[in-house]
């Protein structure tokens, strides 16, 4: 027995060696923007749907807490039993070191062809370090994005003028003009931003609470302002509202993830805020110029004013140039009276509070940039 098996493994090592090999000419095919990417699945159960014969009835499920989870469940012709195949998508929703692709050989032209699947349009597939040596590599990384949007974006971008704060006029009449919305967020990454409004249409019915849109990375001030986006039945003022909503989110979560890195010692990496928040990455791409030193790739301290400035500027618009300032200090982690003085940058005031009433910030105009008065503090008789 034990000569038979060996002559055996012998036949089937001669058997390989004949097996002739195949010149094959290689194409890759990239994802479209007006379809949706092959769904790959395989069965842990070992049910193969192409051996069964018949044409199975196919069907794709979205998980409704995390959107980018996918389950492909599939039910042989005259049969009850459905088989799920295992998701790749809560694999490539993580940092990936590898993507998937489905492979297609044909032996009569002698061709291989590489096609996208669906699960990697969810993680940002390569390393989110080679955007900070080449920024040109952003654009294809976006599904459905046109090929000019940078350039129209860019237009959209003018520089803060002499402080440390977003685009601004001195001269406006009135609080929207005065930090104008068009400078604040570019009309061209403006069609990105509307994550907010795909995750309500998501979002279920019994779900409309904190908790499901904590878990998506949505701050708290974005998180109690969903009620007035609900409300608003103007589509242009709806789609508006949201942007601003969605462009607070990426502003918090990137600075969440700056502060991260410049607290690390070793080589920065921006991975986290395109592929756990994901933040798009034409956006992404002007965060990188606004916010970081271009020599360390780190927030400096002057660019985390700088952005905080953003986040608030935003909130007035957001809340109508009357904001409590209570979420946002939740979300920045930073206490009212050391926000303070970042509004007083700004040009805000105090609104002077009814009774029992929590001050809130306001904006007058024209621009009047207050300085920061110094405080005596007596110390042992000693003053400072």
């Amino acid at each position: 027995m034990a000569e038979k098996e060996c002559i055996r493994g012998t036949a089937s090592r001669r058997e390989k060696k004949k097996r002739k090999k195949i010149e094959l000419e290689m194409e890759v095919l990239s994802e479209t923007a007006d379809k949706m990417a092959p769904v790959v699945g395989y069965f842990p159960s070992g049910y193969d749907p192409v051996a069964a014969g018949a044409d199975p009835d196919i069907k794709l499920f979205r998980n409704k807490k995390k959107p980018n989870r996918l389950e492909l469940v599939v039910r042989p012709d005259d049969c009850n039993v459905e088989f799920v195949g295992k998701s790749y998508a809560g694999e490539a929703a993580l940092p990936q070191l590898c993507t998937y692709a489905l492979g297609v050989v044909d032996k009569e032209t002698q061709t291989l062809k590489i096609f996208p699947i669906a699960a990697n349009k969810e993680s940002r597939r390569q390393s989110i370090n080679k955007k900070l040596n080449d920024p040109s590599i952003l654009g294809p990384l976006e599904v459905g994005t046109d090929g000019n949007l940078n350039d129209e974006a860019s237009k959209d971008i003018k520089e803060p003028l002499d402080r440390n704060i977003p685009p601004y006029d001195p001269s406006a009449v009135t609080p929207q003009s005065a930090y104008p919305l068009n400078n604040i967020i570019p009309k061209g990454e403006r069609g990105y931003l509307k994550d907010i409004l795909e995750t309500l249409e998501l979002e279920p019915d019994n779900a409309r609470n904190a908790e499901f849109w904590e878990s998506n990375y949505y701050p708290s001030f974005v998180i109690h302002r969903l009620s007035k986006l609900r409300e608003i039945q103007d589509e242009e003022e709806k789609t508006q509202f949201a942007c601003i909503l969605s462009y607070i989110t990426h502003l918090i979560n990137f600075r969440k993830v700056a502060e991260s890195v410049r607290r690390r010692k070793d080589k920065p990496d921006y991975a986290e805020a395109m592929s756990k928040f994901m933040i798009p990455s034409v956006v992404f791409q002007r965060f990188l110029t606004l916010f970081l030193d271009p020599v360390s790739n780190l927030i400096s301290s002057e660019k985390s004013v700088l952005l905080i400035c953003y986040v608030l500027v935003l909130t007035l618009h957001a809340d109508d140039f009357l904001t409590d300032s209570t979420d946002i200090e939740k979300d920045l982690a930073i206490a009212r009276d050391s926000l303070k003085p970042y509004f007083l940058q700004l040009g805000c005031k105090t609104d002077n509070p009814k009774p029992f009433q929590k001050s809130r910030m306001t904006l007058p105009v024209p621009l009047v940039f207050q300085g920061l008065k110094k405080r005596r503090f007596r110390r042992r008789g000693i003053f400072a």
